[in-house]
């Protein structure tokens, strides 16, 4: 049987016989007739070469693949699921994929899943290919159409907007008074001086600009000054109020050179006002100024505190103009509600330096330290107010010299009944605050009625009895209110 394998011819007859038996013949002979050609080189070349040249392998093919033993390595295409010899399969996200369908397959970018461009929709986005169930899922933001991983949602004219985050920035804003949503293209828009925005509507109902630095503030918090008819923002309002304090005139009103009667008065008054600060110091400044000025005050409070100082002044000068100026003072801040009686505020009151030789400054030392009882009676301070502001500890001969010496060369402490620290006058502190007229002419008198009593006074007699019969007998009507007050010699 050996011989009849020569003949190309009969190889032919065979295999084409074989797709016959491959249906026809006993199983037996089937197995016989594929042991004879698993034998022969040449006929398993043969057999290789044809199925090479098929397009696809069909299933009587791929049999005969394996029961020959073959060495040709077939793949099914997971597209058109016809089988393949590998070398026309390609792999796509991990699938067999034949040549054919691979030019007609993509992958989508998210579930990266095939796609048969044929059969199936494809949805492109950004030069990215989607399923159609990735694609569903997507979100877009309405303005820039970029897909949103965390989407906004704003109501926008009675309708909902999706946007991403930089869209939502910079293509809208939401009024920061009505809260509504606006497309910066369609809807004016104004910046308050915190930088919120404010629709156009809430800008004309509820906003205007400040008339110092223009700055877009709530009408409601806004600061409205009478005296020039315009509002203002917090910062310029209160640039306002500065511009009114600390204004100390450059110049004095009168030299103080009468070698007779040199001695000069200055004062300083300080209050508390009821948030009326600017009123107060445009009044004084219209009405007042340069006699008196208003200028901030740190031991009170920082937006209520104040405090009024005023140029040295002649006795002659005091009583003839200075007085009613004062009165006039004192009257407006009542009336504005301003207090000083129970609070930090004291009042200063200044003595020219001019006014002492070194004798009389010592008598007048002497008077206050060594009589610190009487002097906390005249202060009516409370006991801790007092020790605080303007301590008046008892002191005996040596203790007043060495004050006297420490402070003249400008050791001394700023805190003390008497405070000699400045180079131009004595600063009495020792009275609480007041704005009662009379309390306050009292205490210009004590301190007039002590200089003038320690002036003629010798250094030993110094006391608090001998200066009241001075008060009583030199001139009661120019001490009536301090008489009145303390009630002295009654």
């Amino acid at each position: 049987m050996g011989g009849w394998l020569d003949n190309e011819r009969i190889y032919q007859g065979l295999h084409r016989l074989s797709m016959v038996w491959a249906v026809i013949v006993r199983v037996d002979l089937w197995t016989l007739f594929i042991s004879r050609i698993k034998e022969d080189i040449m006929t398993k070349m043969w057999f290789s070469g044809l199925i090479e040249e098929c397009d696809c392998i069909n299933k009587v093919t791929e049999n005969l693949i394996i029961n020959l033993g073959l060495d040709i390595n077939v793949e099914e295409c997971s597209i058109c699921e016809k089988t393949m010899l590998e070398e026309r399969i390609e792999y796509m996200n991990h699938s067999a994929i034949c040549d054919k369908c691979s030019v007609v397959t993509i992958p989508c970018c998210s579930c990266l899943n095939l796609i048969h461009t044929l059969e199936d929709d494809v949805n492109y986005h950004d030069g990215k290919s989607y399923c159609e169930d990735c694609f569903s899922d997507l979100v877009f933001c309405e303005c820039c159409n970029e897909i949103v991983e965390n989407p906004h949602e704003i109501k926008v004219e009675d309708e909902y907007v999706t946007l991403c985050s930089r869209c939502k920035r910079d293509e809208y804003f939401q009024c920061n008074h009505c809260s509504k949503w606006f497309s910066q293209d369609d809807n004016n828009h104004y910046s308050d001086d915190n930088g919120n925005w404010i629709c156009e509507n809430c800008y004309s109902d509820n906003y205007q600009n400040c008339s110092s630095c223009g700055a877009l503030i709530d009408t409601d918090s806004s600061y409205y000054d009478e005296h020039s008819d315009q509002s203002y923002c917090s910062s310029c309002y209160r640039d306002l109020e500065n511009s009114l304090m600390d204004d100390e005139p450059n110049f004095r009103l009168m030299r103080i050179d009468n070698e007779d009667e040199p001695f000069a008065v200055g004062m300083e008054l300080e209050f508390e006002c009821d948030g009326n600060r600017k009123d107060i110091a445009h009044y004084v400044k219209d009405e007042l100024y340069p006699l008196f000025w208003c200028k901030s005050d740190a031991s009170l409070s920082d937006r209520n505190g104040l405090e009024i100082p005023c140029q040295p002044m002649s006795w002659e000068f005091f009583l003839d103009r200075g007085k009613d100026k004062l009165e006039d003072l004192l009257e407006f801040l009542q009336k504005e509600g301003c207090t000083a009686w129970g609070t930090n505020a004291g009042i200063h009151i200044s003595l020219s330096k001019r006014g002492f030789n070194t004798s009389h400054t010592y008598k007048f030392l002497k008077f206050f330290y060594e009589n610190p009882e009487y002097i906390f009676k005249i202060s009516r301070r409370k006991k801790w107010n007092f020790e605080k502001y303007c301590d008046c500890i008892s002191l005996d001969r040596k203790g007043l010299a060495k004050k006297f010496k420490e402070d003249n060369n400008g050791y001394g402490c700023k805190y003390e009944a008497v405070n000699m620290c400045h180079s131009s006058h004595y600063e009495i502190r020792i009275f609480a605050g007041t704005l009662k007229t009379s309390s306050v002419l009292a205490n210009i008198e004590f301190c007039r009625g002590v200089y003038m009593y320690t002036k003629q006074e010798k250094a030993k007699d110094i006391s608090v009895k001998r200066f009241e019969q001075y008060i009583l007998g030199f001139d009661p009507s120019s001490y009536q209110n301090f008489i009145k007050l303390f009630k002295i010699g009654g």
